[in-house]
């Protein structure tokens, strides 16, 4: 008897403490989950201007998801400019498995109101990659993540 007013008690403790929970999270401004939007939102004209950007990642040719082992680790370091307007060009310098090039390119992106878009840039080789990004700080960061299949790399871009 005992082990069942414990139990019963417990479940009761368990039950208020995740309403309470519940209760603090949907009733805090922008409710349990609070938007990422800059203030005021963003639109092209928020990623605007030169930004430098780096990122490490491993990039497999092979099919997905795949071994650790099929894929290879490369470096990229790189300047773009974007207009406001939704176009952008740039040039980087890639180490892939330790041969290293230099290229130039030119991209296309978009802005939500939300801060979050996507671009599709094409290298001088033709080499047409696809990326996914959140602008944060007012458009002075651009955090970037690319969504080809068998690409893992992400990039913070800085404005300068």
């Amino acid at each position: 008897m005992r082990r069942k007013i414990v139990l019963g008690l417990a479940v009761c403790l368990a039950t208020f403490t995740i309403a309470a929970w519940i209760h603090l999270r949907t009733n805090h401004l922008g409710g349990i989950l609070p938007s990422v939007y800059a203030q005021g939102g963003c639109s092209l004209g928020t990623v605007i201007g030169s930004y430098a950007y780096a990122g490490t990642g491993l990039a497999t040719q092979g099919p997905v998801p795949a071994n650790i082992t099929a894929f290879t680790p490369f470096t990229q370091v790189g300047l773009f400019t974007a207009d406001g307007a939704g176009n952008a060009s740039g040039s980087f310098t890639l180490s892939f498995g330790g041969l290293s090039s230099t290229a130039t390119f030119s991209a296309t992106y978009t802005v939500a109101a939300d801060c979050t878009g996507s671009s599709i840039n094409t290298d001088a080789g033709g080499s047409v990659t696809h990326f996914n990004f959140v602008v944060a700080d007012a458009g002075n960061q651009v955090k970037v993540v690319q969504t080809d299949p068998g690409a893992v790399w992400a990039v913070t871009a800085i404005r300068q």
